[in-house]
This record gives structure tokens, C-alpha cells and sequence, in this order.
């Protein structure tokens, strides 16, 4: 993000830093928030990047660069933002409160954007939410009817028509027309691939909360670069290049897989198993699987239980946790044969769990039962009249993380 130093090579968690609220270091009273901010990002990322007087100050002007399209979306950080709850404020509305991070001050005006999760800087939608008193019927109603068909996007659709049919001038002239309505210039003609991001992007931005864009990232088959961390390069949806430790990079298959094994003969004699019919990624830790896992998607985890560093225990407990992860299929692979250790596996969130030694094909059956217990969900939702999709595509465009 334009403004914020070393953004793009910072996790999503290390990246907080640059939402939190000014007075962590000087301000006694903030004691317990700062210490929950360097929780999330690391004491060495909090003393390089924070600004005691100044963090406030500098995620808002990056916010200021973006389309103006997302503070109609969202509520952004230190904006202020008007709102009622009843029974706090005198049951009054509360005035210029901010969306900020970590959170301290509840209940009255100039406080917190305060909701119902507490542990970490998140957006809240603004576009079709009702905040002052009076306009909400209940929590999940408003006065306002929702438009079921928005004359934006008939005009993005026709214009994606167009494209198709290689006439790049009408198309810049509906795109230009949508941008008009947001205050910003227009669009430069390109070759096929740009015109095609263009009018993408234009939908990416207009649409969010009406049910539009998980079915447009699907049919583009753009969804497993837009939903996973590290993908995104330069305003164009392009895969980077996997930092595999192991120097293998997954090719384009129907899948790709990963393997987490710590002893070096088990690890290389399952990546050569499965690469015929897979992608593979492979590490020898929790920890190195996680640094792939930042830049590289994959469709199913197989993982040793016991590893230095970061055991699969930890991993599995990670990747659960994680919103962009936790849908992976996790097979547990474990030396130790006890209903504790197998009970233990399936609490952390692990989909299979597998004594050592193992039957070759007994892994091999249950990894292809569960990537097609992913194409089943897919179909499932790909049965949806007018919904289209590639079927050669499925594996290499995630159709599986249904957590939008």
C-alpha cells in the first residue's frame, strides 16, 4: 500500500502495525493495548515500523490515495463515523467516533467503532448498513430496500461483452462512465488482458455486499489469487513465484498439494509419489510451511506430526486459524498410535489422521477422496442457473474456500 514502508513484504498479521493508535508507547493507560498490538505483530516489527505520534496519521493518508470507491464501502481507520447502540450515551447517538485499533474507549462519542470482535483491526461495511438511531429496525434490518439489479452492473457486464468481442473504444466509454460517477479519470485503452482487469477492477470495487463478486472471481477463475495473501502483484491478479525451500516449483496440474515431513528420505519418497498427478510444494517444518503458504496456495496439506521448530500440531492449529487457510484439507501423519494423540488431531481441526507406517495407498485414496469432496462442494454451488465455470480449472482456481 502506497505510504506504508515494506508493506508488501509483511504477513497480514505483521501488517497491524500500521493500524494502531497513536500513544502505545507514552500513554501508561494503553499499557494492555500495546502489548495486545505487538501479540499480533511481533515486538521487532512494533519497534521498527510504529510511530507513537504519527500511526494515526499515516494509515489515513494511504486511505486517502486509494479509490474513493472504498470509504463508501467501508469504514476506514480514523475516519470519524457517527453510530448508535441503545442504552449507551444517554441512548443517544454517539458522534465522531473512529475505527481504531486496539480498541479502549467504549460507549460515547469520540470513542471506539466498537462491534462485537474485539481482538484484532477489521473493516466494517458501511454501504447499505444503517448506523444512527432511528434507522435500524433491528440488527439485520434497515428502512433501506436493496436494489436487486444495479444499472452499474448491467453497463460492467455489456461492457465485458464487448471485450470479448475486441471493441476496446465503447468499452472505455462504459467504464468511463461508471468512473465518472466516482469523481476519478478514466481508463487508457490496452490489449485484451488489460481491458479485461479493467472492467474486473470495476467490479471489485462497485459491488462488494451484493452477492456479486464471489460468483465474478469464480467465473474468472481468479478466486484462489484474490482470496490468499501474497498473490496480488502490481494491480494484476498474477500467482508469484513459490519460495519452496526445496527448489521445486508446482506445475500446472489439477492440483497442488504440500508436504510437510522432517525427515529428508520421507519427504523426497511422498513428493515423488504424488508429483505425477500433483503440484508439489514441500518443507520440513510447521514454520517453513507457513512462509510457502504466505506467497503459494495450495489444495490439501499432508504434514508430519512430529517436527522441530514447529510441529504439525502447531501448523495444523495455525492454518485452522488463519480466515484465508483454515478450508485447506489437513491429513495428520503421526508415529504415535494412541486415541489421545488421534483425538488430539481431530480437535485441532485435522480432516485425517494417519499412523506411522502408513500404506502408500491408503494416503494417496484418502487425498483424492478429499479434493473431490472439493469439486462436489464446487458443482454444488456451480448449479446456480447462469453460474459458469471452467471444469479443467477447478483445482488450479480454488472452488473449495467457501468462507465468503
Amino acid at each position: 500500500m502506497a505510504g506504508l514502508e515494506n508493506w508488501d513484504q509483511l504477513t497480514p498479521r505483521q501488517r497491524a502495525v500500521f493500524f494502531c493508535c497513536d500513544g502505545l508507547k507514552s500513554n501508561a493507560k494503553l499499557a494492555s493495548q500495546k502489548t495486545q498490538a505487538i501479540g499480533i505483530c511481533g515486538q521487532d516489527i512494533f519497534d521498527r515500523y510504529y510511530l507513537d505520534n504519527g500511526n494515526e496519521a499515516r494509515i489515513k493518508a494511504a486511505y486517502d490515495k486509494r479509490d474513493p470507491r472504498l470509504k463508501q464501502t467501508i469504514v476506514t481507520p480514523y475516519e470519524p463515523v457517527d453510530c448508535f447502540t441503545a442504552g449507551l450515551n444517554g441512548n443517544e447517538n454517539m458522534i465522531g467516533k473512529q475505527l481504531r485499533w486496539p480498541l479502549y474507549l467504549q460507549g460515547t462519542s469520540g470513542g471506539d467503532f466498537w462491534l462485537d470482535k474485539r481482538t484484532s483491526a477489521y473493516y466494517c461495511y458501511r454501504k447499505y448498513v444503517r448506523f444512527l438511531k432511528g434507522e435500524l429496525i433491528d440488527r439485520q434490518r434497515c428502512y433501506t430496500d436493496f436494489p436487486l439489479i444495479r444499472y452499474t452492473d448491467v453497463i460492467l457486464q455489456w461492457a465485458e461483452a464487448l471485450i470479448e468481442l475486441n471493441e476496446f473504444t465503447p468499452v472505455k466509454n462504459l467504464i468511463d462512465q461508471v468512473r465518472a460517477r466516482a469523481h476519478i479519470p478514466g481508463i487508457t485503452i490496452g490489449d485484451l488482458d488489460a481491458m479485461r482487469e479493467a472492467v474486473r477492477y470495476e467490479r471489485r470495487v462497485e459491488f462488494p455486499v451484493e452477492a456479486v463478486n464471489f460468483f465474478d472471481e469464480v467465473r474468472w477463475g481468479t478466486y484462489k489469487e484474490t482470496k490468499s495473501p501474497g498473490l496480488r502483484r502490481g494491480g494484476v491478479h498474477t500467482p508469484e513465484p513459490a519460495d519452496n525451500p526445496e527448489g521445486r516449483q508446482p506445475e500446472t496440474k489439477p492440483f497442488h498439494i504440500m508436504v510437510v515431513e522432517a525427515t529428508p528420505d520421507l519427504r523426497e519418497f511422498l513428493v515423488k509419489n504424488f508429483e505425477d498427478t500433483y503440484g508439489v510444494l514441500s518443507a520440513k517444518n510447521g514454520a517453513e510451511a507457513l512462509a510457502i503458504l504466505e506467497k503459494q496456495a495450495c489444495d490439501l496439506i499432508i504434514s508430519d506430526a512430529l517436527m522441530p521448530e514447529m510441529d504439525g500440531f502447531d501448523l495444523l492449529m495455525k492454518v485452522r486459524n488463519d480466515e484465508m487457510l483454515c478450508h485447506i484439507p489437513f491429513i495428520l501423519l503421526s508415529v504415535v498410535d494412541s486415541v489421545d494423540s488421534k483425538i488430539k488431531g481431530l480437535e485441532y481441526g485435522a480432516d485425517v489422521y494417519i499412523e506411522k507406517p502408513f500404506s502408500l495407498g491408503y494416503v494417496k485414496a484418502t487425498v483424492e477422496s478429499l479434493l473431490e469432496n472439493r469439486k462436489r462442494a464446487f458443482h454444488h454451488f456451480a448449479s446456480r442457473p447462469g453460474f459458469q465455470y471452467e471444469k479443467d480449472d477447478m483445482g488450479r482456481n480454488d472452488r473449495s474456500g467457501w468462507t465468503s
